[in-house]
């Protein structure tokens, strides 16, 4: 595709793939008209859709997430978890964070303090502890974000693969030891932009799981 901007999703199983349904229509409720992609395993018939695919047996797609700067079309790329609901058209604005000059934009998760990485296996939460220099760290939450490839966010992509492919489950620990590894400029938005019931982005969380 020769198209500069674009937004991708990634669905597999029955769940994900009602979800972004549902999804893409909450894209178009709001006038959101740009190229979108689908990573998946085979298509579905949805118009309008590039369609990538990419075989893939991870925990939740974990392994597709983190090739996402490979396998998206897009120079500049908004990632959307398929349970995500686009509430407004300033949905928008991450792109001109990009073309501002950052690597990334995404929004904190609010589990914070002493509930960072509490989804995260026992083994790969302390590995994760004593790796990193800031034992305090903000948890990012990796299920909407904005990114274009320039050299730090590929470098930060390769780390973040390597990290993942240790432990192969959840995918924010992993991008946290990416980050200490392979530093980049990102954007910090607000909880509106994703999370349960948020203005922007309305995250349903858990709605994809099979």
């Amino acid at each position: 595709m020769s198209e500069t901007k674009g937004i991708c999703y990634i669905a597999y199983g029955e769940s994900a793939l009602r979800e972004v349904r549902l999804a893409i229509h909450s894209l178009h409720q709001v006038g959101v008209e740009l190229p979108i992609a689908l990573i998946c395993a085979e298509p579905i018939h949805i118009q309008k859709i590039f369609y990538v695919p990419f075989e893939d047996h991870s925990f939740g797609a974990r392994r597709v997430k983190v090739l996402l700067d490979d396998l998206s079309p897009f120079e500049q790329t908004l990632y959307l978890d398929v349970d995500t609901r686009v509430k407004s058209i300033d949905i928008l604005k991450g792109f001109d964070i990009l073309d501002a000059g950052w690597d990334l934009v995404m929004a904190p998760s609010v589990n914070q303090g002493a509930n960072v990485f509490a989804h995260i296996l026992p083994e790969e939460k302390q590995a994760t502890s004593d790796f990193l220099y800031n034992k305090l760290p903000i948890q990012l939450q990796a299920g909407v974000m904005w990114f274009q490839k320039t050299p730090r966010t590929l470098s930060l992509f390769d780390s973040w693969r390597t990290e993942w492919n240790k432990y192969k489950h959840h995918d924010q620990a992993a991008l946290i030891r990416a980050l200490q590894t392979s530093p980049a400029r990102i954007w910090l938005l607000g909880l509106d932009w994703n999370s349960r019931r948020g203005s922007i982005v309305d995250h349903h969380f858990g709605q994809a799981v099979n």
